[in-house]
């Protein structure tokens, strides 16, 4: 999650999927069919299938870990969901560059 009901999942074939919850209070359907916005199930992004760990930071910053240790930075600047699927648009200057490494 990167806070204000946002989740972030990464499908077995790399697809970086944003999901959202607008009540934020455990009232949603239990189908889905109410409590999620309009872009919840969107791809945002591609080619995470070798990210074995995405954390939020807060603020549509996430802190993904890839299988060879590295540690790299993201940023949604959008938070709705409206990112481009393949990742070209919607992301702060710096996403996807290395900030750390030994994270295996």
């Amino acid at each position: 999650g990167s806070g204000d009901g946002t989740l972030y999942m990464v499908h077995v074939d790399g697809r970086l999927l944003f999901y959202k919850d607008e009540f934020r209070d455990g009232s949603n359907a239990a189908n889905g069919s109410t409590g999620w916005s309009a872009n919840t199930g969107h791809q945002i992004g591609q080619h995470f299938e070798a990210i074995k760990q995405i954390v939020g930071g807060g603020d549509g910053i996430l802190y993904a870990v890839h299988q060879d240790g590295r540690l790299l930075f993201f940023k949604d600047e959008f938070r709705d969901g409206s990112n481009a699927p393949d990742g070209s648009t919607g992301w702060s200057k710096g996403s996807g560059n290395q900030i750390g490494q030994g994270w295996a």
